[in-house]
């Protein structure tokens, strides 16, 4: 646990991370839960499997592994493994994996994908630019 904020060039974490927010320069890797009140952001950000995450999550390249739950994403590259749970998702490019659940918005601007058996709250849509992340 961090108390307050943490930045880091790279920061890499086998099982849980808290803090009040989390600025890693280049990789941000947590293998199971993060939890943060003002968000994460990292130039590339991996979740581990069935990993839960509390606080927006910010990234370049965000991968979030198969079962794990989000709340918002904001990502330039974003590649969701199957049987996620996600709140919002601004996006340029999103991939996001069978049988996940978007409970918000999923705003991109470049392309999207879905895979089998997604559920949407709102229909996918291509917008001219994202809204700014929180940090």
């Amino acid at each position: 646990m961090v108390r307050g904020s943490a930045k880091a060039g790279s920061v890499g974490v086998g099982g849980e991370l808290e803090a009040q927010r989390l600025i890693s320069e280049r990789d941000l890797k947590v293998g199971r839960n993060l939890t943060t009140t003002q968000g994460a952001k990292g130039g590339e950000v991996e979740i581990g499997n069935n990993g839960v995450v509390k606080g927006p999550l910010v990234g370049e390249s965000v991968k979030v592994k198969h079962g794990s739950t989000t709340d918002d994403i904001y990502a330039e590259e974003l590649w969701l493994g199957d049987d996620c749970s996600v709140g919002n998702i601004y996006a340029e490019r999103a991939e996001v994996g069978r049988g996940c659940r978007v409970s918000g918005k999923l705003l991109y601007t470049e392309d999207v994908s879905l895979g089998k058996d997604v559920s949407l709250n709102a229909q996918p849509e291509k917008v001219g630019s994202l809204p700014s992340p929180p940090l």
